[in-house]
């Protein structure tokens, strides 16, 4: 019965899903074959014998927006086209939807079209293959020109790109070999891969501020002597792959070729122990593919290293100055003599493949900062003996430390050490990993860096109530144990120790201030209550004592966490009702306001529904709790 009511509820959904759906239909008006959705037309297929096309604005009464893939395709007549004011899309491509040829692609004899200022995709393989294609204007209001949009447009000698363009796509303009003048407005963001790949006739390029991020873009244009490259920029690929740029080696300085302050090449003759040049921006793609054998290399603090910078280089020992933010993926890739690396705190992800293929890299070091350890990043580095993992660290990806199939049958499982500067109870809960396919991980030995307390102590638990807040105040080192093993969890709190503990939190400052209390008699705590007094967080008893053994009450608390979150400049406006709770009338009057604020903002609790218990006496481990709300 259960069976048959799950099914019925399955179909019912898929009726519901259909019902909601836009209506799409095919129709067919003139030479012309469409769809309707949502009231607006996609032309999907062109019947007609015109030499010169003139697209219609609408289709029996219903607006034409979008031209679809293969609407035109391999029609080799047509001559030219003008598309109509309202299309704002010639379609990109769209998976497993059957078709893979661009609206316009193969249109031989396509000498001329015109563009609506509508337009805002240039989609996939749009104009792929119209080789005799010579005249076309960008319409301002295009976002996108996407992958192969104008692929083997040969005859096209003159391009601009208005600035409303964002993304150039791989192979947009690839082989467009009598391409001779190229423009590019302010507002590009991304030239992607290949975009203009073997544009034999470009002889220079003006790129402008706006773009971030150049992949191979301008390779085998084997004419081109002039292109910048804008500071601002956060990544490069192979951008002048054999050109005449990347071949002259009178444009090396120390075996070096830059591009404004970006490192591009390095040739044979760098060798040795080597430092990259400081200021040095993005450290390109394959830029050191072609190096000689570097013993110690040194990356500077202002260094981008972008995808594959170092892949199959010669280096032993690499050190990254804390700065560095970028390491992308497969940067050190197959680097087979590399032994040792030092990874800063300051990146933050670790990119896929990072160092995969290393073979003989044996010690990693990793500072305090990273984030994520990307998929296969250790990936083959079959003679990793160590490796430094900081407690920032949140996830390691798939196979980041394991070996494929060839590298686990030839060498087996390495036995790793892995030193984590947290606790043992941080990597179980805090760190996101799949054992099964990081296998080298199942085996390694840990040595974790930080006990919790829960291992320094005997008297404390984990999976308790209090555990997050012993741990958090433990590690912060803002509480300590009463003796070397015991924390005394259930222990009553003095007033000593929290003005304590409040005043570590502070970095432990000095103070020359001088108290009125006259029983401050231990050293321990005197520079903390002396401080906690010139700060407005205390004021002590009656009769000019501050009682520091005695036993903090819960709206004690309240009123000490109070005066300290407005030390810190904490809004300390909200208040909660307390009428709710059977015991407030027992809030003495100068803990209420306090009380109030405290309960608001989720410092302090009820022990019960409606029991507040304020003159109750607060044990260490609820004290470390309301300070791990408040952190």
């Amino acid at each position: 019965m259960k069976k048959l009511i799950s099914f019925v509820l399955v179909i019912v959904t898929l009726a519901a899903i259909t019902i909601v759906s836009p209506v799409v239909s095919a129709q067919r008006y003139g030479d012309y074959e469409y769809t309707v959705t949502d009231g607006k037309a996609t032309i999907t297929k062109y019947h007609g014998s015109d030499v010169d096309v003139v697209i219609p604005a609408s289709l029996d009464g219903v607006p034409v927006t979008n031209i679809d893939l293969e609407s035109f395709k391999d029609q080799s007549r047509i001559k030219s086209v003008k598309i109509p004011e309202g299309v704002t899309e010639i379609s990109e491509y769209v998976p497993m939807s059957g078709k893979y040829s661009g609206a316009f692609e193969g249109c031989t004899h396509l000498e001329k079209v015109e563009l609506p200022d509508s337009l805002e995709i240039i989609g996939y393989k749009a104009f792929s293959g119209c080789k005799y294609l010579s005249e076309v204007t960008i319409p301002g209001n295009v976002t996108d020109i996407k992958e192969q949009a104008f692929y083997g447009c040969q005859h096209l000698r003159s391009i601009e790109i208005p600035g409303s363009v964002k993304t150039i796509g791989f192979w947009a303009f690839k082989d467009c070999t009598r391409l001779e003048q190229l423009t590019l407005n302010d507002g590009l963001i991304l030239l992607d891969g290949a975009s203009f790949w073997g544009c034999t006739s470009l002889t220079s390029v003006e790129i402008p501020d706006s773009v971030t991020k150049i992949s191979s873009a301008f390779g085998n244009c084997s004419s081109l002597e002039s292109i910048n490259i804008p500071d601002g920029v956060t990544f490069l690929g192979e951008v002048v792959f054999n050109t005449p740029i990347e071949k002259d080696e009178s444009r090396y300085e120390d075996g070096a070729l830059y591009i404004g302050k970006h490192l591009i090449k390095v040739n044979e003759s760098v060798s040795g122990d080597y430092a990259v040049k400081d200021g040095t921006r993005c450290i390109a793609s394959s830029a050191f593919s072609n190096c000689g054998r570097i013993g110690k290399l040194t990356i500077p603090d202002t260094a981008i290293i972008c995808q594959g910078a170092f892949e199959f280089g010669y280096i032993t020992e690499v050190d990254i100055a804390e700065g560095v933010s970028i390491i992308g993926g497969s940067a050190f890739y197959y680097c087979n003599e590399l032994t040792r690396a030092s990874i800063p705190g300051s990146t933050v992800i670790l990119g896929d493949g990072a160092f995969s293929d290393c073979s003989v890299l044996k010690e990693v070091t990793i500072g305090e900062g990273l984030t994520k350890i990307g998929n296969e990043a250790f990936l083959n580095c079959n003679d990793l003996e160590t490796i430094t993992i900081p407690s920032s660290v949140r996830e390691i990806g798939d196979s980041a430390f394991s070996a494929d199939d060839d590298y686990g049958t030839i060498y087996g499982v390495p036995k790793i050490t892995v030193y984590y500067n947290g606790t043992a109870y941080d990597w179980k809960t805090k760190v996101n990993v799949s054992y099964e396919k990081n296998e080298w991980l199942q085996v390694a030995k840990y040595v974790y860096l930080v006990k919790d307390a829960a291992e320094a102590f005997r008297d404390v638990k984990h999976g308790k109530w209090y555990s997050d807040g012993l741990n958090y105040v433990y590690t912060e080192g803002i509480m300590n144990g009463v003796s070397d093993d015991r924390f005394e969890p259930n222990e009553a709190m003095t007033r000593a120790m929290l003005v304590t503990v409040l005043w570590r939190a502070e970095g432990s400052p000095a103070t020359e201030t001088k108290t009125p209390f006259t029983d401050l008699k231990a050293k321990w705590y005197k520079t903390a209550v002396a401080w906690a007094y010139e700060n407005g967080i205390v004021d002590g008893m009656e009769d000019g004592i501050f009682a520091p053994d005695g036993k903090l009450t819960r709206e004690q608390i309240a009123a000490i966490m109070f005066r300290y979150a407005k030390f810190k400049g904490a809004d300390v406006s909200a208040r909660a009702d307390l009428s709710g709770y059977k015991d407030a009338s027992k809030i003495h009057s100068y803990a209420r306001d306090a009380m109030s604020w405290a309960v608001a903002s989720g410092l302090i609790k009820g022990v019960k529904a409606d029991e507040l218990d304020p003159r109750g006496n607060a044990t260490r481990a609820q004290v470390a709790t309301i300070l791990l709300r408040r952190a």
